[in-house]
């Protein structure tokens, strides 16, 4: 199960207008994000909170979620490499009530035809534990995160339902890097 889902990855709410608009099986934020919905799939979360957006995709049994967040990045972080921003927000994720990550693995790839850094973790909680798959690309003023939760050992319908959401996934709106770069994971080139 954890080998096929590696593979796969190659505050204030207003809850007034909905963020995302369902068209078909197609899903857009007011044209920043389009995502094709999962069958069988339900949306149980659509909330804006300041300039960040949360949506999020729920499995038919309600045991697995897809959640798709776009959060306001400042200049600072901006300036720092992908993948020390998604391995900060993937690890971080839940700690403030107990949640202890368990890395797994890292790879890169391409979302979207963006520079996307994946982090696949156990998150265990008690005597609990899910499995997440975190993917973290940069849109124009903003880091997209699209996380998978699931129970460990229930993959089947799923890994198809996250493999879907990554391959529909888009920024329609946002100009896509000419060559996408794949920023040098040695911040210390050797010598130095």
């Amino acid at each position: 199960m954890l080998a096929l889902l590696l593979a796969l990855n190659a505050g204030c709410v207003h809850a007034a207008s909905p963020v995302v608009q369902p068209s078909g099986t197609q899903v857009m934020w007011q044209g920043h994000f389009e995502v094709a919905e999962p069958p069988g799939w339900e949306v149980t979360r659509n909330r804006k909170w300041f300039n960040n957006h949360v949506f999020t995709f729920t499995s038919p049994d309600g045991r697995d979620a897809i959640n798709i967040e776009l959060i306001k990045e400042s200049q600072k972080t901006r300036d720092l490499p992908l993948v020390l921003m998604s391995d900060a927000l993937a690890m971080n994720i839940g700690r403030k009530v107990g949640v202890q990550p368990e890395l797994l693995g890292q790879n890169e790839l391409l979302v979207a035809n963006r520079q996307a850094w994946a982090t696949t973790l156990v998150r265990h909680h008690g005597p609990n534990k899910r499995l997440a798959s975190v993917v973290t690309m940069r849109g124009q003023d903003h880091v997209v995160m699209i996380t998978l939760n699931t129970v460990t050992g229930s993959m089947g319908e799923t890994a198809l339902a996250w493999q879907l959401v990554l391959d529909t996934f888009d920024l329609p709106t946002e100009p896509v890097p000419p060559d996408p770069p794949m920023e040098d994971l040695l911040m210390f080139p050797p010598g130095d």
